[in-house]
């Protein structure tokens, strides 16, 4: 059997890492890289049986490198504080690793599910990341966003899921759109939309693409609650962007408008 090392980032993440950890027992060790927690996070994950290292936030990138680095053994599998490994990857894992012939791929691709209002949204497109691999042979990007695994073999897919639930409700699902849609209207450069047909088309188009087209109308109310999430959220980006344009701008005012000279002592304007 190779033995294999889980390893994971961490920063006040008290109210999720617990059933990550736990659905983590089949590896030979937990690393949790903690980036100075205020909360009860490194209590959680020592009581769990998990190596904690504390070390200040570099980006995401160099931050998983690094923990990958404390590792003792060679094959790791990098797993989020609000992900979970369900069983059927897990028995996935531990077969390949504990088969009679070493793994021929140097890295292994899983597929994603994400969790909404509390249900999988198992139908529909999926995504996939490289998480399980061989440090000798791969290894996370430095890029401090948007990192990824970079690899010198073959990649290999396992069957099973990682759950993804990044939000616990409705309610906080909006709050980080909120956050996301202000970050992208920034990202626009005060480019607003060219009128309201191009905000319907849009919103209209991301619902179709996510509902029909990633079929997460097999998914009930909360795919259809998804869907409408990501139209929502091309409005609200396209709004916030016509925001940052208007103030940006000096207030026009019409060429025939007069305004009246003011009374003197009145303090006050006098419009005509």
């Amino acid at each position: 059997m190779l033995p294999i090392s889980a390893v994971v980032i961490t920063r006040d993440e008290e109210r999720d890492i617990g059933r990550t950890l736990d659905a983590l027992a089949f590896a030979d060790e937990i690393v949790v890289v903690d980036s100075f927690s205020t909360d009860r996070t490194v209590d959680i994950c020592r009581a769990r049986g998990a190596r904690v290292l504390s070390e200040p936030f570099r980006g995401y990138g160099p931050q998983k490198r690094f923990a990958v680095a404390q590792a003792t053994h060679d094959w790791v599998l990098c797993i989020d504080a609000d992900e979970v490994v369900d069983p059927e990857l897990a028995d996935a894992v531990h077969a390949l690793l504990g088969g009679e012939v070493a793994p021929s791929c140097a890295a292994y691709a899983l597929s994603f599910r994400t969790v909404f209002m509390g249900t999988p949204l198992l139908h529909g497109a999926r995504e996939t990341h490289v998480r399980l691999f061989d440090r000798r042979r791969a290894a996370w990007s430095d890029a401090r966003v948007h990192e990824r695994v970079v690899h010198d073999g073959p990649i290999g897919r396992l069957p099973g899921f990682v759950l993804h639930e990044s939000t616990r409700d409705v309610a906080e699902t909006l709050e980080k759109l909120n956050q996301y849609t202000s970050r992208a209207a920034s990202d626009l450069g005060g480019r607003p939309p060219r009128g309201v047909g191009s905000l319907l088309l849009s919103g209209a188009w991301h619902f179709f693409r996510h509902f029909v087209v990633k079929r997460q109308f097999l998914n009930g109310v909360p795919g259809f609650g998804w869907s409408m999430l990501f139209a929502v959220g091309s409005l609200v980006k396209h709004l916030k962007a016509y925001e940052v344009a208007a103030d940006a701008e000096p207030l026009a005012v019409p060429a025939s408008a007069e305004v009246a000279a003011e009374p003197a002592g009145t303090g006050g304007s006098a419009i005509l």
